[in-house]
């Protein structure tokens, strides 16, 4: 891989986060290597408020740091002005990324409440100390209409969580899911959840499901509220266990077969199809249509 510098440093002060725009027009980034003992890592390092970053597609990324945090497209998103939101839209990872605490394929780590990760996805592998999601490490903000199809574990017992989404959660995750194959250390109860290992006070979920694997018994490893995360419609799937009229009857978005995506209504999406379903994509569970852009509608089995 090309050996690479994050952008985004906070050794010179704020002034290094990265606060501006950065579009990559759905080119391919291939074999990206970040390897440090800083305590964050990633195509970013640091990224400020008022960030917008998207269509970046990054594969074969190898990701990896001895310190705190790494995440395949960004290690940290860091504290600021909760007014000013910081977008990730529309971006993808492929590869490797490891880090000492916390990992997230996508996205290492957040405290910022504004922070919108969106039409994203990652199918890495994802290890981190304590907690690691195959999307997202940890999250205060918003994760909408993405996904994670890759593999998560822990190296550590102690205050560790493995989530096939997200690690910790503390915001809402609105129409998403996971096939996140998750590992845990052979000893100790560690949090496995199949969408996420932690949801904190006043996280909660809505429209989205986890495919059932073994081992992993629930949505969720652990939940600090009081209340139920998730909608009435959210779900873990088993893979024969579903129909269209599953979702139809339960009020998901979703359409038979596919149709071409309608961004029209913006991030929120209200009113819009989000999903399909059928033989032969995303092994017959239900797939974001956005995932599948009418450029490549030639590529879906006959009578999808």
């Amino acid at each position: 891989g090309c050996a690479f510098t994050p952008i985004g440093d906070v050794s010179s002060g704020s002034a290094s986060w990265f606060t501006g725009s950065y579009v990559g027009g759905f080119h391919e980034i291939v074999g990206l290597t970040v390897e440090t003992d800083a305590e964050v890592a990633g195509m970013f390092g640091y990224v400020g408020g008022g960030a917008v970053i998207w269509q970046v597609v990054l594969v074969d990324v190898s990701v990896t740091t001895s310190g705190a945090v790494a995440g395949g497209l960004i290690g940290v998103v860091a504290e600021s002005d909760v007014s000013q939101v910081i977008y990730v839209l529309t971006s993808s990872v492929s590869g490797t990324v490891q880090a000492g605490r916390y990992a997230g394929g996508l996205l290492g780590y957040t405290e910022h409440s504004s922070t919108l990760v969106v039409w994203s996805t990652s199918d890495a592998t994802v290890v981190a100390g304590e907690l690691t999601g195959g999307l997202v490490g940890v999250t205060f903000g918003a994760i909408a209409h993405s996904s994670a199809n890759g593999r998560a574990g822990v190296t550590r017992v102690e205050d560790a969580g493995v989530g096939g989404l997200v690690g910790y959660t503390q915001g809402p995750v609105v129409s998403s899911y996971a096939t996140t194959e998750l590992v845990g250390p052979e000893a100790g109860d560690v949090p496995l959840g199949a969408l996420a290992a932690i949801v904190g006070e006043g996280g909660t979920v809505q429209a989205s499901f986890a495919l059932a694997r073994d081992g992993v018994p629930d949505l969720f490893g652990d939940v600090y509220g009081e209340d139920d995360p998730a909608d009435d419609v959210s779900r873990m799937l088993s893979a024969d266990a579903f129909t269209f009229a599953t979702f139809a009857d339960a009020g998901w978005r979703i359409v038979d077969g596919w149709m071409p995506f309608d961004s029209s209504d913006g991030i929120d999406g209200d009113g819009n199809t989000l999903w399909g379903i059928c033989d032969g994509v995303n092994d017959g569970l239900p797939f974001l249509l956005w995932q599948v852009p009418e450029s490549e509608r030639s590529t879906l089995p006959a009578g999808c």
